[in-house]
């Protein structure tokens, strides 16, 4: 069975589930999150025109209340973070639409 996310799918992050150094968590990142953590990733907008243009308004919810939300926790809990909202963070495409490898 293929757990989906918003954009993806559980099986994109399968070969990490067994680490012990990872845990996922499936949380709406539009409300704050209260964990103790020591890296962030927030990697939570839709990159792709098609999904953000399904809900435009949670699109830019997801991208400010959640970057806001995500620094006040790496704030609160002095973690690192890595913030990227966009497929851009791999440079320019070469095809589309963009892959993630």
């Amino acid at each position: 069975m293929r757990r989906h996310f918003f954009t993806g799918t559980k099986d994109n992050i399968v070969h990490l589930l067994d680490n012990p150094h990872f845990e996922l968590i499936r949380h709406d990142v539009t409300f704050p999150l209260y964990v103790e953590v020591d890296e962030i990733y927030n990697l939570a907008c839709p990159a792709s025109p098609i999904h953000y243009q399904h809900d435009p308004v949670q699109t830019t919810k997801t991208s400010v209340h959640g970057a806001i939300n995500m620094l006040g926790l790496a704030k609160r809990v002095k973690a690192k973070i890595f913030q990227a909202s966009t497929s851009e963070v791999y440079g320019d495409p070469e095809v589309h639409p963009q892959t993630e490898d």
